[in-house]
């Protein structure tokens, strides 16, 4: 998926920097912010990039802007990144 995007080598590492930080935790565009040290209009694209792919889902009842890895996107990240 990622790697048929035509996304920069730059977007492909951090969507991977992204995947490592947080493949087990909900996480926001604030938390990307703090990982990658970009600004909130980056942070809300690299989601939406996320979204596109369909690899993360937002999680209701927390709060604004959550989201999660879906279970499969392990496999997805290991099968793209080798």
């Amino acid at each position: 998926m990622i790697s048929k995007s035509g996304y920069p080598t730059k977007i492909k590492n951090n969507l991977d920097r992204i995947y490592t930080a947080f493949a087990n935790e909900i996480f926001s565009p604030k938390d990307i912010i703090e990982l990658l040290g970009v600004s909130q209009n980056t942070a809300t694209n690299y989601m939406g990039r996320l979204l596109k792919l369909n690899i993360i889902i937002k999680v209701e009842g927390i709060g604004q802007s959550k989201y999660k890895f879906k279970n499969e996107s392990f496999f997805i990240f290991v099968t793209l990144f080798e």
